[in-house]
């Protein structure tokens, strides 16, 4: 009996790259030692200790190993980031990818070193500039500036918000390639950390996602501040710089920031039912109007399902706000599930510990249960998991 990992290919969101050493954790627990099923360790790095899986588990019939990354090594090594000319933080460095890490980052190299360089949207194939972020000993990590030349298997991006918003980071990459990629990842992973040489005898062809937008049943917006400056010259948000503050907006987080939001429209993620959720509540409790200022309204979270009898799409609301005020959001609730019969519960969750301008009354770290309140319908959504 033979081990087996099935991945689902995703369309970029910053979770799935996350989501695929847990998955293959779980899919071969019994092959490794502890340590080695939570412990992340970027690709690039070999193995301090290589273990041989001894189980019924795993055949050891030889079908595939898995090959470093692809592109040029040089001869010249060196043995800490920080001894490369040129490399520091706020330089402009030109790059070339030849992969993509965890988290969605393209792994590149700097010309006539051996040196790794994580480049945020920097796509197999690129020739770019980037601007470096960080200077570790082994790696260095930079954001892209501008393509010299394009990657490999380019295609136009479908959202408006592609590359302003922090969710997705491969949706000029095509879906082939995407899954391509991520199934590399994998085998780098059981080779490199579970050392695992033959992988092809564990693992089966990639499963391959059915759809490739609207799949989210879940995403949160945010109530925040706008972007309107870039940040100093020589540094980025990832680097902890924050941009000049604008007005206030419902979107999704800018890339690598945690102060500035990206006012989102529409987002590609959810279905078509739950983007007029987000347009109803921008219209009904818009940024810096009265309601949200008063009851520091923080975020709204959208979650969909298909009912277990008839398989209509279904909506739970949830307004996430830093003030426990649910007799001022009931109005908003029952004008959102008039306006849109799909949203089946609109609940009020408090989260007060979130917030740094009020004295909030509650400790982050207990186990105390914040106030949750139902506003309309039930406080569940009923929905069938992985075809159950």
């Amino acid at each position: 009996m033979s081990a087996s990992i099935h991945i689902q290919g995703s369309h970029g969101a910053q979770t799935a790259y996350r989501d695929v050493p847990t998955m293959c954790a779980h899919s071969v627990r019994s092959s490794f030692p502890r340590f080695l099923q939570t412990r992340p360790i970027p690709l690039h790095q070999p193995p301090r200790k290589t273990y041989t899986a001894r189980t019924r588990h795993l055949l050891v019939t030889a079908t595939s190993t898995p090959k470093p990354l692809e592109g040029p090594v040089s001869s010249k090594v060196v043995r800490h980031a920080s001894q490369v000319e040129g490399l520091d933080v706020g330089a402009e460095v030109e790059l070339n990818c030849h992969g993509l890490a965890f988290g969605g980052k393209g792994v590149c190299r700097i010309e006539n070193s051996g040196v790794v360089v994580f480049c945020a949207y920097a796509l197999p194939g690129e020739h770019l500039m980037a601007r470096v972020t960080k200077v570790k000993k082994k790696f260095a990590e930079a954001y892209k500036l501008r393509t010299i030349e394009p990657h490999d298997a380019a295609v136009e991006a479908p959202c408006l918000h592609f590359g302003a918003c922090g969710g997705c980071n491969t949706q000029n990459l095509s879906y082939e390639a995407q899954i391509h990629h991520k199934q590399t990842q994998v085998e780098q992973l059981l080779w490199r950390v579970g050392g695992v040489e033959q992988t092809g005898s564990i693992m089966r062809p990639m499963v391959r996602a059915e759809e490739i937008y609207e799949y989210r049943n879940k995403v949160e917006f945010h109530y925040g501040l706008s972007a309107t400056a870039a940040p100093p010259e020589g540094a980025a948000a990832e680097a902890g710089h924050a941009a000049m503050l604008g007005g206030p907006v419902l979107g999704l987080k800018e890339p690598g920031a945690h102060q500035t939001v990206v006012d989102i429209q529409q987002c590609l993620l959810q279905n078509e039912t739950a983007n007029r959720v987000l347009t109803a509540v921008r219209r009904l409790a818009p940024p810096g109007g009265d309601l949200a200022t008063t009851t520091m309204l923080r975020k709204v979270m959208i979650r969909s399902a298909n009912d277990p009898t008839t398989g209509s799409v279904q909506l739970m609301v949830a307004l996430v706000c830093v003030l426990d005020m649910p007799y001022a959001l009931q109005d908003l609730a029952e004008k959102i599930v008039s306006e849109i019969p799909e949203v089946v519960s609109v609940v009020h969750l408090v989260e007060p510990g979130h917030s740094d301008e009020i004295d909030d009354t509650y400790d982050n770290t207990s186990d105390d249960i914040l106030p949750e309140h139902t506003l309309v319908g039930e406080r569940i959504l009923r929905m069938h998991m992985a075809g159950a």
